[in-house]
């Protein structure tokens, strides 16, 4: 959002710069049309800039308007965001890591899940998937969190030691 707001106030002097000149251009139009004789290439020359200088203005209007555009859609994107975020708490999983998971009460029918807690201070959901057994993956930055499913993780047996040296 800076890099757009660098943008609008850019475009805003410039677009200063560019309505002065065009007005100064128009000035001496106007006197130039006031004389008895006319050089008319002179003011065609005139006439010429001040169309370029409009130009320039038009476009960099455009340009202002599209970053405020740009602002309006994010600022929405964050509003969203805000309204749909008190539906996670942030938890901490049995191995330590700290995710954003949906609150029973909130779900509103969705399934349960984990959003990433990384992208969740940058105002973006990120919805974790599993990757392996216990992790869950974010698809937005990378990030791995680890989560048991509540089922045992594996089976262990140990096999008994001999003392036999079988060889290599």
């Amino acid at each position: 959002m800076l890099e757009t707001m660098t943008t609008i106030l850019a475009a805003g002097g410039s677009l200063m710069g560019l309505a002065k000149g065009a007005t100064d251009i128009a000035q001496n139009m106007k006197s130039m049309i006031d004389k008895p004789d006319v050089d008319t290439t002179g003011a065609k020359q005139l006439i010429s800039d001040l169309l370029d200088r409009l130009i320039r203005i038009q476009t960099e209007q455009i340009a202002m308007n599209d970053a405020l555009l740009a602002i309006d859609h994010e600022q929405r994107r964050i509003d969203q965001f805000k309204a749909d975020s008190v539906r996670y708490m942030l938890t901490r999983t049995e191995q330590g890591s700290l995710l954003y998971e949906l609150d029973e009460s909130q779900a509103n029918g969705q399934p349960a899940h984990c959003i990433c807690a990384t992208c969740y201070v940058k105002h973006i959901k990120s919805i974790l998937q599993p990757v392996a057994h216990n992790t869950l993956a974010c698809g937005q930055c990378g990030g791995q969190f680890f989560k048991p499913d509540g089922r045992a993780s594996a089976m262990f047996g140990i096999a008994p030691r001999s003392n036999r040296f079988d060889g290599f």
